[in-house]
């Protein structure tokens, strides 16, 4: 019966298991984002600043990228990109992305941050003729 009851207090005292974080959150859930670096990086194109920004959502650090468009920059089908390298910068996957179809948006949802030096992220504009990018982080 000891060993019975010792079980269950080890059981208890360990507590719920913590849910692995979301390795993305949506546009909306970055407007819910807190403690943000506002930017971690930005780059000048055309009259708009491209920015690669992070904050913390439930706990948990993501980065994301956002536009403040110039005068006519932001044009319909131009896409803001937040890109992914999983080696250090040799090679760029897209990540979170917002294409402009009018709607007043102008940032991606978000990307879990991780520690390794090898996972980098960067904030590009993609307006049809190549990509604008801040350097990466």
């Amino acid at each position: 019966m000891t060993a019975v009851v010792a079980l269950f207090v080890v059981v208890l005292s360990s507590g719920p298991a913590q849910a692995a974080p979301a390795e993305r959150i949506s546009e909306a859930q970055v407007l819910q984002t807190v403690n943000r670096y506002s930017p971690v990086f930005a780059v000048w194109y055309a009259g708009s600043q491209i920015e690669l920004r992070a904050g913390w959502y439930n706990g948990y650090q993501y980065g994301w990228a956002r536009l403040v468009p110039g005068q006519a920059n932001w044009r319909e089908g131009d896409a803001l990109v937040l890109q992914i390298s999983r080696n250090g910068g040799a090679g760029w996957e897209w990540g979170p992305t917002h294409q402009n179809v009018g709607d007043g948006v102008a940032h991606t949802g978000g990307a879990l941050t991780y520690a390794s030096p090898s996972y980098r992220f960067r904030a590009c504009l993609f307006d049809g003729y190549g990509y604008n990018c801040t350097a990466p982080w």
